[in-house]
């Protein structure tokens, strides 16, 4: 006959199954969170506690823990609880106000950088905290890594409704609306992306057959066998060898069946577009034109 307390009972709806499924199936979600979601599921379909422990690699204690709040409270069981101790007497939006508030532009008749006294006095007179000493706000600063002396002036928005904007604007990403989604975007500048003129004609991908082709015709123009072309997606990577690697000097991007553009790359790395279009020969005229001197082995 068996000893100790059966186990307790587990019952999630069918939402909840699909979603800790779907948790278990993510390869970026934290570790503990799929345990947790592994340990629900498997007590849900009726496994025992040693089995689940087994299966886990995991101790009976962390199965009794994590079967024990799913239990009760469901899948929400699964969340941290709130640690004990004192709760924090400023909030996270205050610690925010009092960094951007040590962070604003020195004033006209002030000292460059405020001091502790100074930036203690302000936060209370703008009625970010009824009361805070000296000692807590440089513990804040100090956990924000804070250099006033290093501040730049786009850390500062001149719009006096800028703060009421941004808590809007981080209400609705904490708490978005049900059934909603939140996209948020932003301009990559070190991303070029060339239009496509024709959506409903897929370009498609270089083959190592064209490469050669393109590769052939470039080593003969050039005189010599040390150009590479190499296909990349709906690119040709036209390089050059040295005694250490291969350098990429410019490529061909198929823009439709018919059209090609070109460009080249800086000595930072970054493409720069060639504002002519054409046919593949056409381009590839334009880029012996424009690059050859660099298709051309240095003389050793």
């Amino acid at each position: 006959m068996g000893r100790g307390r059966p186990p307790r009972h587990v019952s999630i709806t069918r939402q909840e199954q699909e979603r800790l499924e779907a948790l278990v199936r993510q390869r970026t979600a934290p570790q503990r969170d799929v345990l947790r979601a592994q340990i629900v599921l498997m007590a849900q379909s009726g496994q025992s506690t040693q089995a689940i422990a087994n299966a886990l690699n995991v101790s009976q204690r962390m199965v009794c823990k994590w079967r024990g709040r799913s239990s009760r409270l469901g899948s929400d069981g699964l969340k941290e609880l709130p640690r004990a101790g004192r709760p924090r007497r400023i909030s996270t939006a205050e610690r925010l106000q009092l960094v951007s508030l040590a962070c604003e532009p020195a004033e006209a008749d002030g000292r460059t950088t405020p001091t502790l006294d100074d930036l203690v006095e302000r936060s209370m007179e703008r009625g970010i905290v009824a009361t805070i000493s000296r000692s807590q706000l440089h513990r804040i600063l100090q956990a924000g890594d804070l250099r006033p002396h290093h501040v730049k002036q786009w850390l500062h928005s001149p719009d006096p409704e800028f703060k009421a904007k941004v808590n809007v604007i981080c209400a609705l990403y904490q708490k978005a609306p049900k059934g909603s989604v939140v996209l948020s975007i932003d301009e990559k500048t070190g991303i070029q992306a060339i239009e496509r003129k024709h959506l409903d004609r897929p370009p498609s991908p270089f083959t190592v057959v064209d490469a050669e082709e393109v590769q052939k015709n470039l080593r003969e123009r050039l005189g010599h066998a040390q150009v590479h072309v190499k296909p990349y997606g709906r690119n040709l990577l036209i390089q050059m060898e040295d005694a250490k690697s291969l350098e990429t000097v410019a490529r061909l991007t198929r823009i439709n069946n018919k059209t090609y553009c070109a460009a080249f790359r800086t000595h930072t790395g970054r493409w720069e577009p060639l504002p002519d279009e054409g046919t593949r020969d056409e381009m590839l005229e334009v880029v012996l034109d424009e690059f050859g001197p660099y298709l051309v082995p240095e003389k050793g």
